[in-house]
């Protein structure tokens, strides 16, 4: 597969779906590569049951990733708009 910008987590999802499909089995791999040339390869490991509704595509991915920006998300609570009550399990406690 060729992808613009590969990741592991694309790599990931695309070995969930593939499994989904019907078209993989433990053990199979996938390599995504950019047009750059990077790339991820995956190793579909398994697949179990979770909850009772969901299932777990358990696998392993190697390759290189690198960072290529960093941000901050402010949020500002006295923003009517903004319900930071819902947000409390994504905040931490220097975020008031």
């Amino acid at each position: 597969m060729i992808c613009r910008s590969t990741t592991g987590t694309g790599t990931s999802a695309r070995l969930a779906l593939m499994h989904y499909e019907g078209t993989i089995k433990p053990g199979d791999r996938l390599e995504t590569v950019s047009l750059r040339e990077t790339g991820f390869i995956g190793e579909f490991v398994s697949a179990r049951e979770a909850g009772g509704k969901h299932q777990v595509v358990e696998n392993t991915i190697t390759g290189k990733s690198y960072v290529l920006a960093r941000s901050e998300i402010v949020i500002n609570c006295d923003d009517r708009m903004v319900e930071c009550g819902s947000l409390h399990h994504i905040l931490s406690s220097r975020h008031g």
